[in-house]
């Protein structure tokens, strides 16, 4: 998975990514009334992640904010697991 530009092509990336989206769900869940819109980091740039920060797939879809992102739940993702 370090070639950034093959690995989307390999079906471990996606096993891989889909294990780390659930373990983050669970982690959110255990306290939802203060991790759900928790972050932090710094952008490529350097600057703090915050959740207004746009996140772009070059044109394949539109641009959307972490904030839009971090609940599964929310109006632009839309799913559940099933445990």
């Amino acid at each position: 998975m370090s070639d950034v530009v093959a690995s989307p092509g390999d079906p471990v990336f996606f096993m891989h990514h889909g294990f780390v989206d659930h373990m983050w769900h669970i982690w959110q869940n255990a306290d939802p009334n203060n991790r759900l819109y928790q972050i932090s980091g710094n952008t490529a740039e350097g600057r703090p992640v915050t959740l207004d920060y746009v996140l772009s797939s070059r044109g394949l879809r539109p641009d959307v904010s972490v904030g839009d992102m971090m609940d599964i739940m929310g109006g632009y993702l839309c799913y559940r697991y099933d445990y």
